[in-house]
């Protein structure tokens, strides 16, 4: 899954509208948006927050802070820049306190947004799956040939668990007959 797409999903979650294409955000955007579109819009009744997910080549440009100034000016709407990295998340804090741009920087490490160990994917499925089945499959082959295969064998003649007199016999004679 792609960090957009993580993202936006977690603001479904929470019960945000969010408008990603350029179609889309023409009934989001408030009338007379300036500037350049984010990446998406989260709009929840008034409030409406443009979010920008930000790489670290795309940090470097002379551009950037301009963009976010234009998409700040737009009347309610409130900025979220997502980043990936600690490094990132302070180069968005420092050039948004440097030009005075109100904005929130969200910090997503990589692994978090492929799943995080939660076993959703559609591989991890399939695998999970696939040992259930066999672990099932050798319970039967267990339960329905060896065990049955076992208890069908027979146990010596000697042996008989409340048989304490006959047994001790059994041994004298054998070890009689190996003295010999």
């Amino acid at each position: 899954m792609h960090l957009r797409d993580f993202i936006r999903r977690q603001y479904m979650r929470q019960g945000w509208t969010v408008c990603v294409d350029l179609s889309e955000m023409n009934s989001c955007v408030p009338n007379g948006w300036v500037g350049p579109p984010p990446d998406f819009l989260a709009v929840r009744g008034s409030r409406r927050i443009a979010v920008c997910i930000e790489t670290a080549g795309e940090l470097q440009s002379s551009y950037l802070p301009k963009k976010w100034k234009s998409i700040v000016r737009n009347h309610g709407v409130s900025l979220q820049v997502v980043v990936r990295d600690e490094s990132a998340r302070e180069q968005v804090r420092r050039v948004a306190s440097r030009e005075e741009i109100p904005l929130d920087c969200l910090l997503v490490k990589r692994g978090t947004h492929r799943g995080g160990g939660r076993g959703n994917s559609f591989f991890t499925r399939r695998v999970r799956l696939f040992a259930l089945v066999t672990a099932l499959v050798f319970a039967f082959i267990f339960t329905a040939l060896v065990l049955p295969a076992a208890r069908k064998s027979k146990v010596p003649e000697f042996y008989r668990p409340h048989d304490r007199e006959r047994q001790l016999e059994a041994l004298n004679k054998e070890q009689s007959g190996v003295e010999r």
